[in-house]
């Protein structure tokens, strides 16, 4: 599991500095998925908060976010490991394009795939061992500064 917690001081000074949760509407798909808040910590932007599903089973991580039509800015899909591995994704039956944040056990950004091609069987490989993978509309990556090296920290579960 992501060692998160020594990050949660930090994760919650951010919150106290003002960042606000940009609630999203459940989707129906996804109606059984846990809902997690995260902070993303960059050195470009600093905090940015996001209401993500906890994709922590085998049958959700398969399903992630097929057939979803749209995230939410601030929305978005964690897909949680019990052990870290060299992980590969694809975007069969997923309707939008993503950016996938591959995440160390250390709750540090590994490696970050950017425009995921929408319905496309190609593997995308996470390029080392990881715990987790984010997945986020496809430009939020450039868009809230994140880059390899930054703390991806949950809030809640």
């Amino acid at each position: 599991m992501l060692a998160l917690s020594r990050w949660l001081l930090s994760g919650l000074v951010c919150v106290l500095l003002g960042d606000t949760l940009h609630a999203a509407k459940p989707e129906q798909l996804l109606a059984d998925f846990a809902r997690a808040q995260l902070i993303t910590v960059t050195a470009e932007r600093g905090c940015t908060l996001f209401d993500v599903f906890v994709a922590q089973t085998p049958d959700q991580r398969a399903q992630g976010l097929m057939r979803i039509e749209q995230l939410d800015e601030h929305e978005g899909m964690i897909f949680l490991y019990e052990r870290t591995a060299n992980i590969s994704m694809w975007m069969k039956n997923t309707i939008i394009s993503l950016d996938m944040l591959f995440i160390a056990a250390d709750a540090t950004v590994a490696s970050i795939h950017t425009d995921a091609v929408p319905m496309s069987e190609d593997i995308i490989h996470s390029g080392t061992a990881v715990a987790a993978v984010l997945e986020l509309n496809a430009g939020s990556a450039e868009r809230f500064g994140i880059r390899p090296g930054d703390r991806i920290i949950i809030t809640s579960r």
